[in-house]
């Protein structure tokens, strides 16, 4: 049930613009105004003393949609959330935790984002599809300590975290994570900007970190998953044209019909398409690069899967429970032998 509440001078207001819960709050008393002194080598940004406090705990936010956000709105006040779970949450406007322009502080502690789907349909009329996990406008801080953000969204552009503030930190047991294919990107837009306090010119530091999985272009393709450690980003991931044999649509590599890819290059990771004996591999579209009958396995397909033995003259396998318990074949498939031929070994 949607908690979407604001208390302000002894008056209750409500707003809807949250799947699951909105904190609303006065605006918090400022504590140290942020301003940047000429002759500071440290980075200083402005805080508050914050009356209003809250803590979710060991609470499990999913399939939550909403205006603003799929889960949680915040705006004003302190707010924690330790080993929480936000799974396939989302949002109209912004993403599905947004921290709204004011003053207010959240904190992430051993919590996790996952999403497994691109959107969400109510009722055949509106389409929840932003894909953030996290959104900040707020200028207080944001910290993440021990917290994922593991996104297997396949549209070709999405955006895990964007944030324009106060304060960011991410410790290095923090991870942001893209699907397989998806280079993970950072722009950094922080800048300074000059208000007046108290009758003297402030400037202040405002963070501007945006963070976005990136597929491939058409005709190309990657193995590896884009990631971050803290708020570092690993190198970025080389994409490798579509090499014969297979099908290459944003971040996914597929083998056509009848054809069976395999690894042969570590650094970086590549494949190579070889055709199939006919009814070994799938002779339809498939979503993997070395898929197999449902009864095969193994290198080319070559092999029967576990409960399946060969049969004679005939590349289907047989359930084992029907063979003849009184004859034993010994038999050495024609596809083990073109497997060989290939130069492949089992793996």
């Amino acid at each position: 049930m949607p908690i979407d509440m604001w208390y302000h001078k002894n008056r209750l207001f409500y707003q809807a613009a949250t799947g699951a819960t909105s904190i609303l709050t006065n605006p918090d008393k400022p504590r140290i105004l942020g301003c940047i002194l000429a002759d500071s080598t440290k980075e200083i940004y402005p805080s508050w003393t914050y009356d209003g406090r809250v803590v979710f705990e060991d609470s499990i936010f999913v399939e939550n949609v909403g205006l603003d956000s799929g889960p949680v709105y915040v705006r004003n006040g302190f707010t924690t959330f330790r080993r929480c779970t936000f799974c396939n949450n989302f949002g109209i406007r912004t993403g599905r935790i947004y921290s709204a322009y004011g003053t207010g502080q959240v904190d992430f502690k051993d919590c996790s984002f996952a999403t497994t789907n691109n959107g969400m349909t109510i009722s055949k009329l509106s389409t929840f599809n932003k894909p953030t996990f996290l959104y900040s406008e707020s200028g207080g801080p944001l910290n993440l300590r021990n917290t994922s953000m593991i996104s297997m969204d396949s549209d070709r552009n999405s955006f895990p975290v964007e944030r324009s503030g106060g304060y960011v930190g991410m410790d290095e047991t923090s991870k942001l994570q893209c699907s397989e294919g998806q280079q993970l990107l950072l722009e950094n837009a922080t800048h300074i900007v000059y208000n007046e306090k108290k009758g003297s010119l402030c400037p202040l530091n405002v963070t501007a970190l945006k963070y976005s999985c990136r597929s491939c272009p058409a005709g190309y393709y990657r193995l590896q998953k884009g990631t971050s450690r803290g708020l570092d980003v690993a190198a970025a991931i080389e994409c490798l044209p579509c090499p014969f044999g297979a099908k290459c649509i944003q971040s996914n590599i597929a083998a056509k019909p009848n054809f069976w890819g395999y690894q042969d290059s570590n650094f970086p990771p590549a494949l190579q398409f070889i055709a199939c004996p006919e009814h070994y591999c799938p002779s339809e579209d498939s979503q993997h690069y070395n898929s197999c009958h449902s009864d095969r396995n193994g290198t080319l397909c070559g092999q029967s899967a576990e409960g399946f033995s060969e049969t004679l003259f005939s590349a289907e396998c047989r359930k084992s429970a029907k063979c003849n318990k009184y004859t034993v074949w010994s038999l050495h498939s024609q596809v083990s032998l073109e497997s060989r031929s290939y130069g492949l070994t089992e793996g």
